[in-house]
Formats: structure tokens, C-alpha cells, sequence
């Protein structure tokens, strides 16, 4: 185990950086945490079962913060914004929540289809101006009558509407429409 992990164990448990190295050394030679509690007591300086079982479990927290690391340092240096600066920030994390948080402005966001389909939309598709669009909408009759037959419904309660569209579409214009 890495000794700032060590150091930051001991002050965490108020134990002494020894009692701590020594645990996790007999932990590593595959000793189980009721032997060490029993018949190491010596060489931990008469730790208890329950602070023994906890090293035990930091030892393991610490292990998978290594593996973390390295996967964190491996995409954020594949995305080339890796600096030392970051990367000795990230070295010196003990808590994975602490490294989380290092990484997040770096995690590569999922891609779903529709996350997809948005960049494609936004890369091809040009985006016309508003007069040239009402131009081409304007342009085409069918689609003026309907939309002035909705405009217009509302006035023309009372008289013959399909006449009365009629003349209205034979007066106008773009021009007249859109105001332009």
C-alpha cells in the first residue's frame, strides 16, 4: 500500500503509521484479520478485530482507487487534455469520490441516438434565413389558402368564406402577407 494511503489511514483511524504498515504488510502475506487480532499482536501494536477488519476494508477501497486512476488518467490522456498539473491532483487523491469529482469536467458524455441524430442536424443542415423561408412558403398557393383560411376564419363569420377567400387570395401578395 502506498504510504500517503498509509498516512492518511492512520490519521483517519488515530492509529500510528507503524501499526497501520505493519497490518497491511501481514494482510498481504494472506494472514486473516482473527489471526492478526490474536496471535500478531506484537507486531500491530494490540490492534482490535474491528480496527484490523477496517484497514482490511480501506486496503481494498484503495486498491480499486488505483484501478480508477488509471482508467481516468488513460481517457482523459486519450482526449489530450491531460496536464501535470491534473495528473498530480489526481495522484494525490485518497477518496474515490474526491477523484469523481477531478474527473467529471472530462468524462466523455454517452451517445444516444438521439444525442447523434442532433449533431448530425446541427453539421449538415444549413439554416435559411427567415425572409427567403416565408418567401417559399408564401409561394406556394395551396399552402397560403389554408393558412389564410385559418387566419381568416375567425372574421368571416356571417358571409360566404369560400368566396370571400377566394377574393382574398386573388389580392394578395407576399408583400401583403408578411408585411414586407
Amino acid at each position: 500500500m502506498n504510504k500517503k494511503y498509509i498516512a492518511y489511514l492512520s490519521s483517519k483511524m488515530q492509529l500510528k503509521n507503524w501499526q497501520v504498515e505493519h497490518c497491511v504488510q501481514l494482510l498481504e502475506e494472506g494472514s486473516t484479520v482473527p489471526f492478526i487480532s490474536r496471535y500478531r499482536k506484537e507486531a500491530t501494536g494490540n490492534l482490535n478485530e474491528v480496527e484490523i477488519a477496517e484497514i482490511k476494508h480501506f486496503q481494498l477501497l484503495f486498491e480499486e482507487l488505483e484501478k480508477r486512476k488509471a482508467a481516468v488518467l488513460k481517457s482523459i490522456k486519450e482526449q489530450q487534455k491531460l496536464t501535470p498539473e491534473l495528473e498530480k491532483e489526481i495522484e494525490e487523491c485518497v477518496q474515490m469520490q474526491q477523484l469523481e469529482d477531478i474527473y467529471l469536467p472530462y468524462r466523455p458524455k454517452r451517445k444516444t441516438r438521439a444525442s447523434i441524430a442532433k449533431e448530425r442536424v446541427h453539421q449538415k443542415v444549413e439554416k435559411p434565413k427567415i425572409r427567403e423561408s416565408l418567401r417559399i412558403v408564401f409561394s406556394n398557393r395551396p399552402v397560403r389558402m389554408y393558412i389564410l383560411s385559418n387566419l381568416l376564419g375567425s372574421f368571416g363569420t356571417g358571409i360566404n368564406t369560400n368566396d370571400y377567400y377566394r377574393q382574398v387570395l386573388n389580392m394578395t401578395t407576399f408583400e401583403t402577407i408578411a408585411g414586407i
